[in-house]
């Protein structure tokens, strides 16, 4: 009987014990899971719930699926989406500042290890190490970075703030929203109306006999171009030289197409470049008194003009598009030229430098 009773109260004990755990949880304050921005700005990323399905030209990661993205907003500002888009033809797109700045390239997820801080925003934050990297480069092929890829997410993204991209597979994203950039363009000829131009997002414009549209994947040097009023493909082949590629049309016919160079504007000489730490933003002064400021790989963000006086140290007047603060030129009197470059939007403020050698230099 002793051992009933016991066994009886044994229960009666638990089921007050749960019973009590689900009250307090009941109770709990809402607003106790969610935390105050630490600082002026608010930054979002969506994690996802899983990983998504691996697309078999994507190879080990199913990073063509939807976009990566960061959203922050300055404080007395609106919000700012940045993202990166993969597609299956080996090509990115970054978008930053609501698409105010954009670039392409070609990407590869590399079994490389690298390390990461798990906060940019702290000099002692602690640090992972990244199984997996982005290699990125330019359309030119040049390098352009390399990042972390870790836990379906690209770390330290240093053209913003070492921000964190995390991956958004469900993403409503539209591609026909993105600047187009033309990956790489081949003519007939002289007949700049004749024409075959790839662009970053798959698709392709094709006038060299009648006019085509449709979708591309590249493998080595051969391009394979899908009508997409027929479903028909044929090819381009570009030559080792890049300078070349045979075009084999939709009725077999073959025909060599240039490609298109860019051509330098007359008096597009640069003079003098002012250029940042991280060499990446610079500005061109040119011989016939323009200039313009460049962000690598994104193009340029404004144009002006320069004005150089005086001897030995000269007082340098420029006057830019569009700027957040007017730039003003100053000199340490031992090794440089300098000045602070503000966007118009104000979310991009470098120094750019030019060294004294340099300036000495270009005046022989």
């Amino acid at each position: 009987m002793r051992t009933k009773h016991l066994r009886k109260i044994s229960i009666w004990l638990i089921a007050l014990v749960v019973l009590a755990s689900f009250a307090l949880t009941g109770c709990g304050d809402a607003s106790s899971s969610s935390s105050a921005p630490t600082s002026s700005s608010t930054v979002s990323s969506s994690q996802p719930d899983d990983a998504s399905s691996t697309p078999e030209s994507a190879g080990e990661v199913g990073i063509t699926t939807g976009i990566y993205e960061v959203r922050f907003t300055p404080e007395g500002r609106d919000e700012y989406v940045n993202y990166f888009n993969f597609y299956e033809n080996g090509v990115f797109y970054y978008s930053a500042y609501n698409n105010g700045q954009s670039r392409a390239g070609f990407y590869e997820v590399l079994d490389q290890e690298q390390e990461y801080l798990l906060d940019a925003e702290d000099p002692e934050s602690e640090t992972a190490v990244a199984p997996q990297v982005l290699k990125l480069t330019n359309l030119d092929g040049s390098d352009y970075v390399t990042l972390a890829f870790d836990q379906d997410t690209i770390w330290n993204v240093p053209d913003l703030y070492n921000m964190n991209f995390a991956h958004v597979p469900d993403s409503d994203h539209d591609s026909a929203d993105e600047t187009g950039i033309t990956v790489a363009e081949f003519t007939l000829g002289d007949d700049i109306y004749s024409t075959v131009r790839i662009n970053h997002n798959g698709s392709f414009e094709d006038s060299i006999d009648t006019i085509i549209d449709g979708t591309w994947t590249k493998d080595g040097d051969v391009y394979t171009l899908t009508d997409s009023a027929s479903g028909d493909s044929y090819t381009l082949t570009v030559s080792a030289d890049g300078s070349t590629a045979a075009y084999v049309g939709l009725d077999g016919t073959e025909q060599t197409l240039n490609a298109v160079q860019e051509e330098t504007p007359d008096g597009a000489e640069v003079m003098y470049t002012f250029i940042n730490a991280d060499k990446n933003v610079y500005m061109e002064c040119y011989a016939d008194g323009t200039c313009a400021v460049i962000y690598e790989g994104m193009g340029t963000i404004t144009e002006g003009t320069w004005a150089a006086e005086g001897a030995p140290l000269p007082t340098w007047t420029i006057a830019l598009d569009s700027v957040g603060a007017e730039p003003v030129v100053e000199s340490d009197y031992a090794t440089k030229f300098f000045f602070t470059f503000i966007n118009e939007s104000g979310q991009l403020e470098q120094v750019l430098e030019l060294s004294f050698e340099d300036f000495q230099a270009a005046q022989q």
